[in-house]
């Protein structure tokens, strides 16, 4: 799931009955934090298609939805924008080749302040077998760069489930690398964004243990 900044609405990815396709979006609002969960509905044929959609991420302002679109082997990351939160979602759009590849993109996570967009790819170029990956823009009104994979994050295995803190300072993701059951949740730091990342850790057990177990 994804939570919006407000609390008042909730973004996931289902297989449930009455959807367009093999997984869709759906979102459940409510009227104020203090107050329960109205019953989720489908975000339509303008977000969803008869494939599988997944991996919901909401952006700060709540005015652009990223998600993936195709299998974990196939899937392109997509966005969905509004133009205000009492609006419906306008139409997905797919990123484009600058950052989508051949292979599979998946699971992104933009920044609060919506300048970087993390994601999961099973891309050539990497460190293993699913790496994570970062594209970049001047603005909120640009157009996202080329992606660029983090070298000093990735390890020869997979890598991949990425998340932010709300100050973009913390990176958290599961790996098997070396060291770690699958599943492992590990975590990079970096001192501001304007600098690098620094090797992960590993959180050990229970926290890393496996989601398996």
């Amino acid at each position: 799931p994804s939570i919006s900044n407000d609390g008042l609405e909730v973004y996931f990815w289902c297989n449930r009955p009455g959807g367009l396709g093999d997984w869709d979006l759906w979102v459940a609002t409510r009227v104020s934090t203090e107050d329960t969960w109205l019953p989720a509905t489908n975000l339509g044929e303008k977000v969803n298609s008869g494939g599988t959609e997944g991996f919901p991420c909401i952006s700060a302002d709540g005015l652009e939805l990223y998600f993936s679109r195709g299998s974990e082997s196939t899937a392109d990351l997509m966005v969905a924008r509004r133009n205000a939160k009492t609006q419906p979602w306008g139409r997905a759009e797919n990123l484009g080749t600058g950052v989508n590849s051949p292979a599979g993109d998946y699971s992104p996570r933009v920044t609060d302040d919506g300048l970087e967009l993390y994601f999961v790819s099973t891309r050539a170029g990497g460190l293993g077998l699913s790496d994570l990956w970062v594209t970049r823009r001047p603005t909120p009104e640009d157009n996202w760069g080329p992606a660029v994979n983090l070298l000093t994050v990735n390890s020869g295995n997979h890598d991949q489930w990425v998340n932010l803190s709300g100050d973009g300072l913390t990176l958290l993701f599961q790996s098997d690398r070396a060291g770690a059951q699958y599943g492992g949740l590990h975590m990079s730091r970096r001192k501001s964004t304007d600098d690098p990342w620094m090797a992960p850790v590993y959180l050990g057990l229970p926290m890393g243990g496996s989601i398996y177990t």
